[in-house]
């Protein structure tokens, strides 16, 4: 429960992030392109949650030279940089427990290159995706309003005086835009990243039709996903399975490789396979 709303995730079938089913605000996930109770709240870049996201929000003239206004009004400018705050300030919204964050406790704004990951190439795309991003249209830092012709979702990336939304409409992009413009929020579950992996063994001698179970450690502890794949290098020598447990086929070298399903770290053991130490027999002469 966040704001008096109840919300689900969806996972990214890409990076297995997840997110937030629908924009903040929104009392429902649509079921339409134009579907008005999932079109959610209209943010101003780097604002917490006041009220002036709200789509009929009153609006004021004046500028804010705090990060929190202290009222629910949307900030109109025409004056550049056109922020609602009077000196910006570049550290809004930056991470889980960034200054204004308004996403539910361990979500945060995405990144541009989160938004990019959905790999969505247009509206249609992006209502048929998981995200099912409806057609909220924005409110321009005038206060006017757009039409519902397309979907504009804050990142927490900014370029200069800038902020960066996902523009989804025709196609999807990347946009700069004023920060007293007004769009759509949708929240990603924060994740710890892993940094690295490493192998119990960095070599091994084997013998044919031997087994040998290697370890693999995520760094750091608390790694959301410590997920690794294994892979062989020569299949005909040794193979190795979802486990990392490898087994000898025949006599050569091969290189197993332990990659980390987030962030693609690797780490690898070389593994070489002789043939099987022959039995030796002993024979007794009598005198």
């Amino acid at each position: 429960m966040h704001n008096g709303l109840q919300y689900s995730t969806v996972t990214n079938p890409t990076t297995h992030a997840k997110w937030l089913d629908r924009n903040l605000g929104a009392s429902q996930v649509a079921i339409s392109r134009t579907d008005e109770l999932s079109f959610g709240d209209l943010y101003q870049w780097g604002r917490g949650t006041d009220g002036h996201e709200k789509r009929t929000s009153a609006t004021t003239t004046t500028l804010s030279d705090t990060d929190t206004p202290g009222h629910g009004d949307f900030i109109i400018t025409d004056a550049a940089p056109n922020d609602w705050r009077d000196s910006q300030n570049d550290s809004l919204w930056q991470g889980v427990d960034g200054i204004n964050n308004p996403c539910p406790a361990g979500y945060r704004i995405p990144s541009a290159a989160e938004f990019r990951s959905w790999n969505v190439s247009g509206i249609y795309d992006a209502f048929n995706s998981l995200l099912k991003i409806p057609t909220v249209g924005s409110r321009y830092n005038s206060g006017a309003s757009s039409g519902s012709f397309s979907a504009n979702m804050w990142c927490n990336n900014f370029v200069d005086t800038y902020a960066q939304y996902f523009s989804v409409a025709t196609t999807s992009s990347i946009v700069a835009s004023e920060r007293a413009s007004g769009y759509s929020v949708r929240c990603i579950k924060h994740e710890e990243s892993a940094t690295s992996v490493s192998l119990d063994k960095a070599n091994a001698d084997m013998h044919i039709d031997e087994e040998l179970q290697l370890t693999a450690t995520v760094l750091p502890e608390n790694a959301s996903c410590k997920v690794v794949t294994w892979s062989s290098s020569n299949e005909s020598v040794a193979t190795v399975d979802v486990t990392g447990n490898v087994t000898a086929h025949s006599e050569g070298t091969a290189i197993i490789t332990a990659t980390t399903v987030d962030g693609g770290h690797t780490e690898q053991c070389e593994v070489t396979v002789t043939p099987p130490m022959s039995g030796t027999s002993v024979r007794c002469l009598k005198d």
